[in-house]
C-alpha cells in the first residue's frame, strides 16, 4: 500500500500578508522582545522606589542595551529557541528579588501598618472570643511597632500607630471598652478630649486610669449632684468643702490630704466626673458604689491641679474632662469623686503602649469593685 503524500502547505496569496506581519516588517529585528524586557526592568526599578523620570531613563537604556546586546551575541545563541523563556525567567526572578528588597528597605524605615493589622486580625480569629487570648495579642503588638528610646517624636508616632491598629479590630475594641470604658473619644495621648463644641486644640487636662475602687476606699470623697444643683456653678475648691454623700471615717482629714497633695506629679490628686448607675429597675437607677461599672477594672480620672487652674465651675470642669452632662435628661445624677492614690503604682497614664501592657494583667484578675447599693 502506497504511503499517502501530505498536502503541500498553504502559502498566503500575493498581497494577502496579515496585519501583524505588515507591522513587524516595519520594526527592527528583536524590538518587540526588547520592549518586553525593558518594561519588566522598569517595573523592577519602580519596586526600588525611583521616580517617573528615572524609570523612563531605565526603560530607554534597557531597550537600547537589549538591542545592542543581541547583535553582539553569537548568532547561534541568538537563534536558540530557549533564549526567550530563560530571559523571561531571569527577569521574573529579578522582579521578585527587587520587590523583596524594596519591602525590606521600607520595613527598616517605617512599619507596614496594613501588614501588622492583617496579622493581628488573623491571630484574633483563632482566639475564638477568649479574653485572655485577645489581651495577649494586644500586648504582643508592641513588639511589632518598635521605637527608639529617647526620641519623643518617634515614640509618639509609634504609640498612635499602635492605637490605629487596635482600633481596626472590633474584638480588641470591645475588650478595652469592657475593662476600661474606652470609647471613640479616647485619644491615647494622656489628655482628655473636651466635650461639646470645644476645639481639639483647646485646653486639655491630663487624665489617668485608676483601679475601680468602691467609694469607701481610703482617700475618696464623693458627691452626687442632680440637674439644677447650685453646686454645679461652684468652683471645685468650694465643692471640696461641701458635704459628701459617701461614708468616710474622717472626711475633713481626707480634704486636707487632697489639698496638701496638690502639685505632686508622681501621685497626683485626682477628680472624676461620671454617670455611674449600672442597672435600671423600673424608673429607679441604682448606683454600684464604685468609681465605675462593676465590670470596669480601671476608670478615668483627671488631674485636680489642672482642673482647679483652668475652670471656674464644676459644670465647666465636667465639660473639660470630656464628660457629656445632658441637662435635658431625667433621673440623672452627676457623680464626682476626688481621690489621692495610695501609691504611684495605682496611677496609669493612658497611652496605647501602657494600655496594651496593662490589659494583659487586668484580664487575669477580678475587678477591684465590690458592688453595693447606696440609696
Amino acid at each position: 500500500m502506497a504511503t499517502p503524500i501530505p498536502p503541500p502547505p498553504v502559502l498566503p496569496k500575493p498581497g494577502s500578508i496579515t496585519t501583524s506581519m505588515k507591522i513587524s516588517s516595519y520594526l527592527p529585528i528583536g524590538l518587540d522582545r526588547a520592549a518586553t524586557v525593558a518594561t519588566v526592568i522598569g517595573f523592577i526599578a519602580q519596586t526600588f522606589g525611583i521616580g517617573l523620570r528615572a524609570t523612563a531613563l531605565v526603560f530607554l537604556v534597557s531597550l537600547v542595551g537589549y538591542l545592542v546586546g543581541v547583535r553582539m551575541l553569537p548568532a547561534a545563541l541568538v537563534s536558540s529557541p530557549t533564549r526567550l523563556p530563560v530571559i523571561v525567567s531571569l527577569v521574573l526572578v529579578a522582579t521578585l528579588v527587587g520587590a523583596l528588597l524594596r519591602q525590606h528597605m521600607m520595613d527598616t524605615r517605617i512599619v507596614d501598618l496594613g501588614e501588622v493589622a492583617d496579622t493581628f486580625h488573623w491571630r484574633l480569629r483563632f482566639c475564638f472570643g477568649k479574653d485572655a487570648c485577645i489581651a495577649s495579642a494586644i500586648t504582643d503588638l508592641r513588639d511589632k511597632i518598635p521605637t527608639k528610646r529617647g526620641d519623643t517624636s518617634e515614640q509618639l508616632f509609634a504609640d498612635q500607630a499602635l492605637g490605629a491598629v487596635i482600633r481596626t479590630s472590633p474584638t480588641s475594641w470591645r475588650l478595652l471598652h469592657d475593662l476600661y470604658g474606652i470609647n471613640p473619644r479616647f485619644l491615647g495621648t494622656g489628655a482628655s478630649l473636651p466635650s461639646g463644641d470645644r476645639p481639639f486644640t483647646s485646653t486639655r487636662i491630663p487624665e489617668y486610669l485608676i483601679p475601680n475602687y468602691a467609694d469607701d476606699h481610703p482617700g475618696v470623697l464623693a458627691w452626687r449632684l442632680s440637674i439644677g444643683s447650685n453646686l454645679l456653678t461652684n468652683t471645685l475648691d468650694e465643692l471640696l468643702l461641701s458635704p459628701t454623700f459617701n461614708t468616710q471615717f474622717a472626711p475633713d482629714e481626707i480634704r486636707n490630704q487632697i489639698r496638701n497633695n496638690l502639685k505632686n506629679p508622681s501621685r497626683p490628686s485626682l477628680v472624676r466626673f461620671a454617670m455611674v448607675p449600672d442597672s435600671q429597675e423600673g424608673n429607679q437607677l441604682r448606683y454600684s458604689g464604685c468609681f465605675g461599672l462593676p465590670a470596669r477594672h480601671r476608670v478615668f480620672f483627671s488631674s485636680l491641679d489642672y482642673m482647679m487652674a483652668n475652670t471656674r465651675s464644676v459644670q465647666e470642669a465636667a465639660d473639660l474632662s470630656g464628660y457629656e452632662f445632658d441637662s435635658q435628661a431625667t433621673n440623672q445624677h452627676l457623680y464626682i469623686f476626688m481621690f489621692v492614690p495610695g501609691s504611684a503604682s495605682e496611677v496609669l497614664v493612658p497611652n496605647w503602649f501602657t494600655l496594651a501592657a496593662d490589659v494583659n494583667d487586668q484580664v487575669r484578675v477580678p475587678s477591684k469593685c465590690q458592688p453595693h447599693t447606696t440609696p
